[in-house]
């Protein structure tokens, strides 16, 4: 996500220095000063640059897409804990757990109760 910003961030710095010149050239089109040298020369790599960056915008999609999708359909920790527990906490489960708890709380009170006897 931090590199989509990056790209973005450096897409409009290109594109802006891009503007520019085609802006200088619109305005002053027969200028020949050493301005213009320094402005074409700015222009040039900014194209360069701006197709450096247009390798990278598709994989940058796709990635930011599959990230968006691993964050929505991935469930979190808490959240798996829960379905685990509820796939363990049945009916069936609670009350066989109840029974086996009732009988060993009744075998558990027999033993008191004969050990207070004697």
């Amino acid at each position: 996500m931090i590199t989509n910003i990056f790209w973005i961030i450096d897409f409009i710095l290109v594109k802006g220095t891009i503007n520019k010149y085609d802006s200088y050239i619109e305005v002053n089109p027969e200028s020949t000063s050493n301005y213009k040298k320094i402005q074409e020369e700015l222009y040039l790599n900014a194209k360069k640059e701006m197709e450096f960056l247009n390798k990278f915008k598709i994989p940058l999609i796709v990635l930011t897409t599959f990230s968006i999708l691993c964050i929505i359909f991935i469930p979190s920790k808490e959240m798996l804990v829960a379905m685990i527990a509820s796939s363990y906490v049945t009916p069936d489960n609670i009350n066989a757990a109840n029974e086996a708890f009732k009988a060993n709380l009744n075998d558990y009170v027999n033993i008191i109760a004969d050990a207070i006897k004697k």
